[in-house]
């Protein structure tokens, strides 16, 4: 394009348009009425310098304006709308300028105009190194532009740049130059500080430098600890709100203490986790409180605390809150549940979340009381940890409804697997709500004995009782879940040996929850309706394909087993002497009838 044919009667078109050394094609020509609002204060880059821009704003929308008369210099404030009657462009040490000559050709026509957004880029957009990724002109597009690059490290400060005094910032994707130490701005950068900064792009002294106009164009970001954790009882997981490839000395051990004071053998970058730190320990105390100072001398200096080592679930269920209130203290609220340190546990998984309607994990450390706790961490199936995984979590204590569980996960690892528990034998009258003792067993795996069906309940749940008392109407009650049953459908009257979590909790004030929730089919073995007689009762027991009496007396009974369309599979005479018998039957149910009475029997 000849230089004739050039159109320079915007903003736009003085800087868009450039020839191969990047100077404005409208160099040295004159123009007139550019209009355009003030955003920068008299003098920031020069005597009677200022900058104005167009809208829409962004890219090559702005200008640097320069007057070189003295004499009837208008009173110029940021907002100010303007038009220069008549000017000329002319490239002054690489910054593309507009030069008035007389004052009189500058007219204010409007006030408090609306100031620019400034322009979001990289500090690879300024970087003029060889490394730069970005194309040559990719600066010249913002020269004379309000600017701003979020997230950047003072590197190197008291530079001196053909007279002015700049530092050096990187921002994970180039370095850059500011000013400071001009008119208007007093910060004073110091090395490790993460930043916010924006201003004028101006060229200086081969350099791309962003020059603030005053102390709200820098915002300091304070960079602090996000959360802290034990791994194990030698291992630390520090996370902070930024990468730590903006924070200096983050991996000297000298930046960190603990108290109590804790030894640390070394610090190093989190292999999962940019924002994080690693530090390897001498030994922590289980459950011990401690807390953690980072300091690097500049821009970091925060503190949080954390329990050490792994906290025993048997400390967190048996050490309670204290409550005036007779129901509130009979849910047994944890301590821990105030809490706002995360905490370490290991143990065992019992019940997987999976086979429970709201994913909770129960996860053991013995078979002491106490020893059991849920996990939980949403309705979802976030974890892949199954029966018998050795397990370890992070995470917050909080108590729903009463029943104390570790949540707000922030860390999970399958440690072995195949290690299994023995569930605690109970009866029923140790779960009721009532009785203080069911808090003991509150998240285990417990197995019930010779509980019988007192009521088919809900779709839900169904209830049982202990043998002993099962026809007591005032006898103690818990709830079985009706999940993971396999084709058993409870019935009034049924014994069975129930294995399964337990979960103890209030929902509501007086109304009172214990529950039972088997895992697989296997979790209920049917043994047989209780029948009372005189006080003497027929009980029989169902192993695979042979089934065993326990009869009262001497005398023979009739037995008869039938299929369930009703067709003959087995007669037999039983007596105390000949007590057990081998049915060869197929798996399902069946009908037994005995002594007269008929019984439902399922074959696995």
């Amino acid at each position: 394009m000849l230089v004739s044919q050039v159109q320079c009667t915007n903003i736009y078109q003085i800087q868009f348009q450039r020839d191969q050394n990047q100077n404005s094609l409208c160099n040295n020509q004159t123009v007139t009425n550019i209009t355009g609002v003030v955003f920068t204060p008299v003098g920031i880059t020069g005597t009677r310098n200022f900058y104005i821009y167009e809208r829409p704003y962004g890219p090559w929308r702005g200008i640097l304006v320069y007057s070189s008369q003295s004499a009837n210099f208008p009173t110029l404030n940021a907002g100010d709308s303007i038009v220069i009657t008549t000017a000329s462009v002319t490239e002054y040490f690489n910054n593309t300028e507009i030069i008035i000559n007389n004052n009189a050709n500058i007219q204010v026509v409007a006030n408090n105009r609306p100031l620019p957004s400034p322009n979001i880029i990289t500090g690879a957009h300024l970087d003029t190194t060889s490394g730069n990724p970005l194309p040559v002109d990719s600066a010249e597009a913002y020269e004379g532009t309000l600017a701003k690059i979020n997230n950047a490290t003072v590197v190197q400060v008291g530079i001196s740049l053909a007279g002015w005094t700049v530092a050096q910032a990187y921002d994970g994707t180039g370095y850059f130059h500011f000013r400071y130490g001009h008119s208007g701005f007093s910060y004073n950068p110091q090395v490790g500080q993460l930043i916010n900064i924006q201003g004028v792009v101006y060229t200086r002294g081969g350099q791309y430098v962003i020059v603030p106009r005053n102390d709200n164009d820098v915002e300091i970001q304070t960079i602090s600890i996000n959360i802290a954790y034990a791994l194990d009882r030698n291992t630390v997981r520090l996370i902070y709100t930024r990468d730590i490839s903006q924070i200096s000395n983050v991996l000297n051990p000298s930046t960190y203490t603990f108290t109590p004071v804790l030894t640390i053998n070394s610090v190093a970058a989190d292999p999962e986790n940019t924002k994080g730190v690693i530090i390897s320990t001498s030994n922590q105390v289980d459950g011990q409180l401690y807390k953690l100072v980072a300091n690097n001398g500049s821009s970091l200096h925060d503190s949080t605390k954390f329990f050490g080592g792994f906290m025993q679930i048997s400390k967190v269920q048996s050490t309670f809150k204290s409550s005036a209130n007779p129901d509130t203290q009979s849910m047994f609220l944890s301590a821990y549940m105030d809490s706002a340190f995360l905490m370490t546990m290991t143990g065992v998984i019992t019940g997987a979340g999976n086979r429970f309607p709201s994913y909770w994990w129960f996860m053991q450390s013995s078979n002491a009381p106490f020893s059991g706790i849920t996990i939980w961490n949403g309705n979802s199936p976030w974890w892949n940890a199954t029966e018998g995984d050795s397990v370890i979590v992070v995470g917050l204590i909080e108590e729903f409804q009463g029943l104390t569980e570790i949540a707000q996960i922030k860390y999970y690892k399958i440690v072995s697997n195949n290690n299994n528990y023995l569930p605690a034998k109970v009866k029923v009258r140790q779960l009721a709500y009532s009785n203080d003792t069911s808090e003991y067993y509150e998240s285990m795996l417990i197995k019930l004995d010779s509980a019988v069906v007192v009521d088919t309940g809900t779709t839900a749940f169904f209830l049982v009782a202990d043998y002993s008392n099962y026809n007591d109407p005032s006898a103690p009650r818990v709830q079985v879940q009706k999940i993971n049953l396999g084709p058993y459908v409870p019935q009034v009257g049924d014994m069975l040996n129930i294995t399964g979590n337990f979960r103890r909790w209030r929902p509501s004030a007086g109304v009172y929850n214990s529950r039972i929730y088997p895992r697989f089919q296997t979790d209920i073995e049917f043994i047989t309706t209780s029948i009372v007689e005189k006080k003497e009762a027929i009980k029989f027991t169902i192993k695979g394909n042979t089934i065993s009496f326990i009869l009262p007396n001497d005398k023979d009974y009739g037995l008869d087993i039938y299929s369930i369309d009703g067709r003959k599979a087995l007669s037999k005479v039983v007596n105390s002497k000949n007590s057990q018998v081998v049915l060869n039957l197929k798996k399902g149910i069946y009908l037994m009838k005995l002594d007269g009475k008929s019984y439902k029997i399922i074959i696995n």
